[in-house]
């Protein structure tokens, strides 16, 4: 028996595996078989979020259309609406997150006495090692006592640089990204350095448009587009014919 008219709820997976991906988009298509009005995205796992999540949630949306299904987001953190907002697609979803902060300027009160304000990290271009990277650069973060969403914004830039490095630098498995970060009352700089393939982020154009992007499963020039939007300032150079410097600055103040 349909249950027509009623919401259906599926829940998006943290894990952006491909196998993950995969389960979610037969989880989905199972639900809609079932022609409900409404289709609840659950999004509470999500709590760090990634160009996969979003080109994940802009396939939900492609499909939910084409079924004539309206779509939601449920349990949207601050950070995920923040992410959507600077790619423009939180209209795709209705306005479900919460209000837009000013937290970037209150970042700029951060400063402690005794606090470490520089970081350096070392790991290999594979997601296990990434991983547990972005939780430590997470744990700066928080020991900075940056507001909340600040410090998302700055693990997400963090992610998806670190696994652009790993999908594209083509490093040797016993090589590693060696990453640091310098804060102060202005702002931060996280500086990247490989011994890769030379691949200047800088250079790459976008090739993102919002709209299409939710009527397209692709997720081609999401991650970019995010690293841009999320920060102030994004600098590539090649030392030594060898070395690959990225350097990306976050202003507190504007």
């Amino acid at each position: 028996m349909l249950n027509v008219g009623a919401t259906a709820n599926v829940r998006v997976p943290a894990d952006n595996s491909r196998d993950a991906i995969t389960s979610f988009q037969k989880d989905l298509e199972s639900r809609l078989a079932g022609h409900p009005e409404i289709l609840s995205l659950d999004c509470s796992q999500l709590k760090r979020v990634s160009a996969d999540h979003i080109a994940s949630l802009c396939g939900a949306y492609q499909i939910c259309e084409r079924e004539g299904v309206t779509v939601k987001l449920e349990a949207a953190s601050p950070g995920l609406s923040r992410v959507l907002e600077v790619l423009e697609l939180d209209g795709l979803f209705g306005n479900n997150g919460a209000p837009r902060q000013d937290d970037r300027r209150r970042a700029s009160r951060w400063a402690a006495e005794g606090l470490r304000r520089m970081y350096v990290d070392q790991f290999k271009g594979n997601a296990g090692d990434v991983n547990r990277a972005s939780e430590a650069f997470l744990n700066y973060l928080e020991a900075l006592r940056l507001p909340d969403l600040v410090a998302f914004e700055l693990q997400t830039v963090f992610y998806e640089i670190a696994m652009n490095i790993a999908a594209h630098g083509q490093t040797a498995k016993s090589e590693r990204i060696v990453f640091t970060a310098e804060a102060d009352d202005a702002g931060i700089v996280l500086a990247f350095t490989d011994s890769g393939i030379p691949f200047d982020l800088t250079g790459h154009e976008a090739d993102f448009e919002p709209y299409a992007a939710g009527r397209e499963r692709r997720k081609r020039g999401i991650g970019i587009t995010m690293i841009r939007r999320l920060t102030d300032r994004i600098t590539y150079c090649r030392k030594h014919d060898s070395i690959n410097v990225l350097t990306v600055e976050k202003h507190w103040s504007k």
